[in-house]
């Protein structure tokens, strides 16, 4: 073969191995991300598709060609569906499977009625668009696209038109008899680069996107409950309070667990971690609609209810109730673990620091009060 012929032939499978692995390490770094697995599986896939490519044209095998195009339309079908699993889509498998069906039913007949190669090559490209008509559907279906998503987007409709071109590009070439089996190889593997780089950036700033977002996401999350931690609990509070929303917010609710220390100081830290995990819970099953909750720290929880839920009072004593009842005969010792509540309904031009002032007064008179109980700010105690 020919310098420029072997330097082509090496670059599909190089490059395409370069993106397999490095969204590889990608994928290990954060495993939760189950879409790029599935793109390290697409690259990978390509990468063999133009290993056997390459190896079948100067032997013109024509089992080797029929596993290089079903291995690019497998390739194409992972993209398709790594995209949906991301967008929260179904992948649409039926359609993806008759695609690479007809494809290839094509492809068979082709060779069986004895075309050559620029039949072959139309139907496999159409087979190729088809599965990026796919892709944008996948991500066109997202209600509001953020300007990575947009790229992608963009992205793939550059590689669907370019998908359906390629033939008659070829066809227009002029390249006939022995030549166009390498214009054929040259102009395909020349292009599926461009596609494959510029749909790969597009991929990559998606996952830093993701990544980053995770990132921010952890750093106002607390790792025990999976509720926003202090930090991102003031964030999303001051911003319910100083936003639209704010004549949306009824109540901020503080909770504390009684006699905590001596749960951990008896059972131990992981029984502890337990009763505050079981708190979460019950705070999260029954917080109405648009509830903003969050773990202080410790045992100490605070939620922001909306008015176009159930009362702040009934959620609250709804959350005491379930989990006294639940962490009931959860120690051999016959120890009781409950929660006291303080509400502060909110006031006129109150901000985040004074709201939780108040709703921490009302806590404290609830602890006064004898505990497994809720007390709003300046009223009587409703229950125990």
């Amino acid at each position: 073969m020919m310098i420029l012929d072997v330097v082509i032939g090496i670059l599909n499978p190089v490059m395409s191995a370069i993106f397999a692995v490095s969204l590889y390490f990608l994928w290990r770094h954060d495993r939760q991300h189950t879409y790029i697995a599935i793109l390290v599986a697409s690259y990978t896939v390509r990468t063999l598709c133009f290993i056997v490519l390459y190896f079948s044209l100067p032997h013109d095998t024509m089992a080797l060609r029929l596993l290089a195009n079903v291995l690019i339309l497998l390739a194409a079908t992972l993209v398709a569906v790594a995209l949906a699993v991301r967008m929260g889509r179904a992948p649409g498998y039926g359609v993806l499977l008759a695609i690479n069906l007809l494809t290839m039913l094509g492809w068979w007949l082709s060779v069986d009625a004895g075309r050559g190669l620029q039949e072959r090559g139309i139907v496999v490209n159409l087979g190729i668009a088809a599965i990026c008509a796919v892709m944008l559907r996948h991500v066109h279906g997202r209600t509001s696209r953020t300007p990575v998503e947009q790229l992608l987007y963009f992205q793939i409709w550059m590689a669907l038109l370019l998908f359906l071109a390629r033939p008659f590009i070829i066809m227009a070439s002029g390249s006939a008899g022995d030549e166009y089996p390498l214009f054929y190889w040259v102009f395909t593997s020349v292009s599926d680069v461009i596609i494959a780089s510029t749909l790969a950036v597009a991929i990559f700033a998606l996952i830093a996107s993701d990544v980053v977002g995770k990132m921010r996401s952890d750093a106002l999350t607390d790792v025990l409950t999976g509720l926003l931690n202090r930090r991102g609990f003031e964030q999303q509070a001051n911003a319910a309070l100083n936003g639209g929303a704010r004549g949306r917010v009824a109540a901020m609710i503080m909770g504390d667990l009684d006699h905590f220390k001596q749960i951990n100081d008896r059972h131990g830290h992981g029984r502890g971690d337990g009763v505050i995990r079981l708190f979460a819970e019950k705070l999260r099953e029954h917080a109405p609609p648009g509830t903003i909750i969050g773990r202080l720290g410790g045992e100490e929880f605070v939620a922001l209810v909306m008015r176009d839920g159930i009362p702040p009072h009934v959620f609250a004593e709804q959350v005491r109730a379930a989990f006294s009842a639940d962490a009931a005969g959860a120690f051999a010792d016959g120890m009781r673990s409950t929660a006291s509540i303080g509400i502060a309904a909110v006031k006129d031009g109150e901000d985040y620091p004074g709201l939780l002032e108040r709703a921490d007064a009302a806590l404290y008179q609830a602890k006064a009060a004898g505990r497994d109980c809720i007390w709003p700010a300046s009223q009587h105690h409703l229950s125990g």
